[in-house]
C-alpha cells in the first residue's frame, strides 16, 4: 500500500467518531442553507434525536465564533409547561456544529455537522402566562426544577412578607462593588424590590445552600448574585451582592 493510500485510510480512521455520532443521532452533514432555510421541527429533526426533536417549538441558530465562520450552534427549545402557580418550566438542547470533512480530513466549506452531543438544560421562569412570549428563563444548575420552583416561590413569599412590614426570620444582608446607593433604603426593601422574572441563574451548592442571579439588561449589565442559605422551602440567610459580571 502506498503513502498517500496509508494516508486516505489514517484520515478515515479519525473520521468515523465524527461519522459514527452523527449516525447514532439520526442525523448527517446539512448545509448552512438548509439549516437557515429550515423551521424549528425540520432542523430538530436533522440535528436531535427523536426524543428531543419532538418537543421543539423553535430553534436559534448561534453566531459565528469566527467572523465569516459557519454557526457555533443551534439551540433548540421545547414548550413551556407551567409546574403549579407562578413557574414556568422549558428544555433547552444545545447542539454544537462545526463543518463536515471529506475524507482527507479536509473541511467541506458550507456543510455542517454535529460536533458532540447535544446537551439538555432545564430552564425555569417565573411568571403568570407560561405562553407568554417576552418570559425570562433561568437556567438551573446542579438542583432539580422541583426545588428550584420551590425556592423562588419562597423568595416571593419572603419579599410579600417584606413588603407588607411583616417580620421575617430570615436574614438578609446587601454589599455592591458598584454604587454606594445601591443598598438603599435598607436591604429589605432592596430585596422585596427585585424582581425574579428576570433570573438567569438557579444554582444548587450542596447542602442547603442556594445562587440565584437576577441580571439586568442589556447583557453585560449589573446583576444581583444572591447567596442563599437554608432549605429551599425557607431560605434562613439572603445575600445579596451588587455587581458587574465577568465578561464571558
Amino acid at each position: 500500500m502506498g503513502r498517500d493510500a496509508s494516508r486516505s485510510w489514517l484520515a478515515l480512521l479519525l473520521l468515523l467518531p465524527a461519522a459514527l455520532l452523527c449516525l447514532a443521532n439520526g442525523t448527517g452533514a446539512l448545509t448552512m442553507e438548509e439549516l437557515e432555510r429550515s423551521d424549528a421541527a425540520q432542523a430538530a429533526a436533522r440535528l436531535l434525536p427523536p426524543a428531543m426533536a419532538e418537543r421543539v417549538v423553535s430553534r436559534e441558530i448561534l453566531d459565528p465564533y469566527l467572523a465569516k465562520g459557519p454557526p457555533a450552534g443551534v439551540r433548540f427549545f421545547s414548550r413551556a409547561e407551567a409546574l403549579g402557580v407562578h413557574i414556568c418550566t422549558r428544555s433547552v438542547y444545545h447542539v454544537a456544529l462545526h463543518l463536515a470533512a471529506d475524507a482527507e480530513g479536509a473541511p467541506i466549506a458550507g456543510s455542517l455537522e454535529t460536533a458532540s452531543p447535544p446537551v439538555e438544560q432545564a430552564q425555569i421562569a417565573y411568571g403568570e402566562r407560561c405562553e407568554a412570549p417576552d418570559l425570562r428563563y433561568a437556567a438551573v444548575q446542579e438542583a432539580t426544577v422541583a426545588d428550584a420552583a420551590t425556592l423562588l416561590r419562597s423568595l416571593a413569599a419572603l419579599q410579600a412578607a417584606v413588603r407588607a412590614g411583616r417580620t421575617v426570620a430570615a436574614r438578609i444582608s446587601c454589599r455592591s462593588d458598584i454604587s454606594g446607593t445601591a443598598c438603599a433604603p435598607d436591604p429589605a426593601a432592596v430585596f422585596a424590590g427585585l424582581p425574579l422574572n428576570a433570573a438567569s441563574i438557579i444554582e444548587g451548592r450542596g447542602g442547603n445552600s442556594w445562587r440565584v442571579v437576577i441580571a439586568d439588561l442589556p447583557p453585560g449589565s449589573p446583576v444581583w448574585d444572591i447567596a442563599l442559605e437554608g432549605a429551599a422551602e425557607a431560605p434562613q440567610t439572603v445575600a445579596l451582592h451588587r455587581s458587574v459580571p465577568a465578561p464571558s
